[in-house]
Protein backbone atom coordinates (compact mmCIF):
# COMPACT_ATOMS: atom_id res chain seq x y z
CA UNK A 1 0.00 0.00 0.00
CA UNK A 2 2.49 2.58 1.10
CA UNK A 3 4.43 1.51 -2.64
CA UNK A 4 1.80 2.00 -4.19
CA UNK A 5 0.19 5.54 -2.89
CA UNK A 6 3.70 7.76 -3.41
CA UNK A 7 4.50 5.71 -6.31
CA UNK A 8 1.30 7.55 -7.65
CA UNK A 9 0.89 10.72 -5.85
CA UNK A 10 4.41 11.50 -7.31
CA UNK A 11 3.39 11.39 -10.79
CA UNK A 12 1.12 14.28 -9.71
CA UNK A 13 3.85 16.33 -7.95
CA UNK A 14 6.63 15.94 -10.91
CA UNK A 15 3.96 17.08 -13.43
CA UNK A 16 2.30 20.06 -11.48
CA UNK A 17 3.92 23.42 -11.40
CA UNK A 18 0.97 25.53 -9.46
CA UNK A 19 1.65 25.42 -5.98
CA UNK A 20 -1.76 24.44 -4.26
CA UNK A 21 -1.83 21.36 -6.96
CA UNK A 22 1.44 20.44 -4.91
CA UNK A 23 0.06 21.40 -1.45
CA UNK A 24 -2.52 18.95 -1.67
CA UNK A 25 -0.58 15.90 -3.44
CA UNK A 26 1.69 16.06 -0.51
CA UNK A 27 -1.39 16.37 1.71
CA UNK A 28 -2.45 13.45 0.31
CA UNK A 29 1.06 11.73 1.08
CA UNK A 30 0.48 12.80 4.51
CA UNK A 31 -3.28 11.00 5.21
CA UNK A 32 -2.25 8.19 4.12
CA UNK A 33 0.86 7.80 6.29
CA UNK A 34 -1.48 8.73 8.74
CA UNK A 35 -4.04 6.02 7.97
CA UNK A 36 -1.93 3.37 6.90
CA UNK A 37 2.08 3.12 8.16
CA UNK A 38 1.73 1.08 11.44
CA UNK A 39 4.58 3.30 12.97
CA UNK A 40 0.87 5.50 13.92
CA UNK A 41 0.21 2.53 16.42
CA UNK A 42 3.49 1.59 17.74
CA UNK A 43 3.50 2.25 21.46
CA UNK A 44 7.26 1.84 21.08
CA UNK A 45 7.29 4.82 18.78
CA UNK A 46 5.15 7.49 20.81
CA UNK A 47 7.16 10.03 19.15
CA UNK A 48 6.13 9.12 15.33
CA UNK A 49 3.04 11.08 14.76
CA UNK A 50 4.26 13.99 16.20
CA UNK A 51 7.60 13.86 13.82
CA UNK A 52 5.50 13.15 11.05
CA UNK A 53 2.93 16.36 11.26
CA UNK A 54 6.52 18.20 11.92
CA UNK A 55 8.18 16.96 8.67
CA UNK A 56 5.13 17.46 6.55
CA UNK A 57 4.99 21.37 7.72
CA UNK A 58 8.65 21.66 6.55
CA UNK A 59 8.45 19.93 3.41
CA UNK A 60 5.14 21.97 2.57
CA UNK A 61 7.07 25.41 3.52
CA UNK A 62 9.41 24.01 1.31
CA UNK A 63 7.35 24.39 -1.58
CA UNK A 64 6.92 28.02 -0.93
CA UNK A 65 10.13 29.12 0.16
CA UNK A 66 13.60 27.00 -1.71
CA UNK A 67 14.53 26.35 -5.09
CA UNK A 68 14.33 22.74 -4.52
CA UNK A 69 11.83 21.07 -7.15
CA UNK A 70 8.96 18.91 -6.02
CA UNK A 71 11.37 15.67 -6.43
CA UNK A 72 13.85 16.26 -3.67
CA UNK A 73 11.78 17.63 -1.43
CA UNK A 74 9.34 14.68 -1.61
CA UNK A 75 12.64 12.79 -1.31
CA UNK A 76 13.69 14.70 1.76
CA UNK A 77 10.23 13.68 3.26
CA UNK A 78 10.37 10.28 3.10
CA UNK A 79 13.84 9.85 4.14
CA UNK A 80 12.90 11.07 7.65
CA UNK A 81 11.23 8.39 8.29
CA UNK A 82 14.19 6.29 8.66
CA UNK A 83 12.17 3.13 7.03
CA UNK A 84 13.14 0.73 4.29
CA UNK A 85 9.78 -0.11 3.58
CA UNK A 86 8.91 3.24 2.62
CA UNK A 87 9.74 4.36 -0.53
CA UNK A 88 9.71 7.01 -3.49
CA UNK A 89 9.68 5.59 -6.74
CA UNK A 90 9.52 7.70 -9.87
CA UNK A 91 7.88 6.92 -13.01
CA UNK A 92 10.71 7.04 -16.08
CA UNK A 93 13.03 5.16 -13.47
CA UNK A 94 10.69 2.20 -13.09
CA UNK A 95 12.32 0.15 -15.94
CA UNK A 96 15.80 0.47 -13.87
CA UNK A 97 14.27 -0.65 -11.00
CA UNK A 98 12.11 -3.38 -12.08
CA UNK A 99 13.47 -4.48 -15.56
CA UNK A 100 10.24 -6.07 -18.12
CA UNK A 101 11.84 -9.28 -18.93
CA UNK A 102 10.02 -11.54 -17.97
CA UNK A 103 10.43 -15.60 -18.44
CA UNK A 104 7.25 -16.24 -20.49
CA UNK A 105 4.55 -18.71 -19.36
CA UNK A 106 5.05 -21.92 -20.35
CA UNK A 107 4.27 -25.90 -20.28
CA UNK A 108 6.96 -28.67 -20.83
CA UNK A 109 5.89 -32.09 -21.20
CA UNK A 110 7.87 -34.81 -20.21
CA UNK A 111 7.14 -38.68 -20.99
CA UNK A 112 3.74 -39.17 -20.95
CA UNK A 113 2.94 -38.50 -17.12
CA UNK A 114 5.00 -35.27 -16.40
CA UNK A 115 4.27 -31.73 -16.86
CA UNK A 116 6.77 -28.79 -15.96
CA UNK A 117 4.69 -25.18 -15.36
CA UNK A 118 6.66 -22.41 -15.20
CA UNK A 119 4.76 -19.22 -13.58
CA UNK A 120 7.22 -16.26 -13.32
CA UNK A 121 4.97 -13.55 -12.62
CA UNK A 122 1.65 -12.76 -10.91
CA UNK A 123 2.05 -9.09 -11.59
CA UNK A 124 0.39 -9.24 -15.31
CA UNK A 125 0.87 -7.16 -18.67
CA UNK A 126 -1.90 -7.42 -20.77
CA UNK A 127 -0.38 -9.86 -23.14
CA UNK A 128 1.01 -12.03 -19.64
CA UNK A 129 -3.14 -12.00 -19.14
CA UNK A 130 -3.46 -13.76 -22.24
CA UNK A 131 -0.48 -16.02 -21.64
CA UNK A 132 -1.70 -16.98 -18.60
CA UNK A 133 -5.48 -17.65 -19.84
CA UNK A 134 -4.43 -19.66 -22.26
CA UNK A 135 -2.61 -21.66 -19.82
CA UNK A 136 -5.10 -22.17 -17.44
CA UNK A 137 -7.08 -23.70 -19.95
CA UNK A 138 -5.05 -26.01 -20.69
CA UNK A 139 -4.03 -27.08 -17.00
CA UNK A 140 -7.72 -28.24 -16.62
CA UNK A 141 -5.96 -31.57 -18.94
CA UNK A 142 -3.48 -32.51 -16.73
CA UNK A 143 -5.66 -34.14 -13.63
CA UNK A 144 -4.55 -37.84 -15.29
CA UNK A 145 -0.62 -36.51 -14.97
CA UNK A 146 1.42 -38.67 -12.07
CA UNK A 147 3.60 -35.26 -11.39
CA UNK A 148 2.25 -31.74 -11.97
CA UNK A 149 5.31 -29.51 -11.04
CA UNK A 150 4.52 -25.82 -10.37
CA UNK A 151 8.09 -24.01 -11.10
CA UNK A 152 7.91 -20.36 -9.08
CA UNK A 153 11.35 -20.23 -8.62
CA UNK A 154 12.32 -16.37 -9.69
CA UNK A 155 8.95 -15.66 -9.75
CA UNK A 156 8.24 -11.82 -9.30
CA UNK A 157 4.90 -11.85 -7.02
CA UNK A 158 1.80 -10.08 -7.68
CA UNK A 159 -1.75 -10.95 -6.95
CA UNK A 160 -1.60 -14.35 -5.23
CA UNK A 161 -5.16 -15.01 -6.85
CA UNK A 162 -3.29 -16.39 -10.16
CA UNK A 163 -0.91 -18.85 -8.42
CA UNK A 164 -4.62 -19.76 -6.42
CA UNK A 165 -6.10 -20.00 -10.28
CA UNK A 166 -3.40 -22.32 -11.68
CA UNK A 167 -3.48 -24.65 -8.56
CA UNK A 168 -7.38 -24.91 -8.55
CA UNK A 169 -6.95 -26.35 -11.93
CA UNK A 170 -5.60 -29.77 -10.70
CA UNK A 171 -6.25 -32.11 -7.83
CA UNK A 172 -3.94 -30.70 -5.43
CA UNK A 173 -5.04 -33.23 -2.48
CA UNK A 174 -1.28 -34.76 -2.96
CA UNK A 175 0.59 -31.05 -3.37
CA UNK A 176 4.27 -31.36 -2.27
CA UNK A 177 5.92 -28.37 -1.27
CA UNK A 178 9.91 -28.47 -2.25
CA UNK A 179 11.95 -26.00 -0.01
CA UNK A 180 14.77 -24.69 -2.94
CA UNK A 181 17.01 -23.97 -0.35
CA UNK A 182 17.13 -27.90 0.41
CA UNK A 183 16.27 -29.75 -2.64
CA UNK A 184 16.37 -29.07 -6.47
CA UNK A 185 13.68 -31.17 -8.62
CA UNK A 186 15.05 -31.74 -12.02
CA UNK A 187 12.81 -33.02 -14.49
CA UNK A 188 15.50 -36.60 -14.09
CA UNK A 189 14.45 -36.92 -10.40
CA UNK A 190 10.62 -35.65 -11.87
CA UNK A 191 10.98 -39.00 -13.79
CA UNK A 192 12.49 -41.10 -11.15
CA UNK A 193 9.44 -39.90 -9.00
CA UNK A 194 6.72 -40.45 -11.60
CA UNK A 195 7.84 -44.11 -12.10
CA UNK A 196 7.37 -44.94 -8.21
CA UNK A 197 4.01 -42.59 -7.81
CA UNK A 198 0.65 -44.91 -8.62
CA UNK A 199 -1.74 -41.59 -8.35
CA UNK A 200 -1.24 -37.89 -9.28
CA UNK A 201 0.96 -35.58 -7.43
CA UNK A 202 1.35 -32.08 -7.57
CA UNK A 203 5.02 -30.22 -6.82
CA UNK A 204 5.24 -26.80 -6.08
CA UNK A 205 9.18 -25.13 -6.39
Amino acid sequence: MIFLYIFFSIIFLTSCQNGNHRNSDLKYIYNEIQENHPGIFNKEDPTFKENLKHNYLKANKAFYKTSQNPKQITEAFISTFNDTHLSVNWYNEMPKIIPYNFKPFQIKYFLKNIVWIDLPNFDLTESQQQEFNSLLAVIKNFRKKNIIVFDLRGNQGGNSDYGIASSNKVDTSNLVSLNCAHVFLNIRSAISLANLMSEPHCFLL
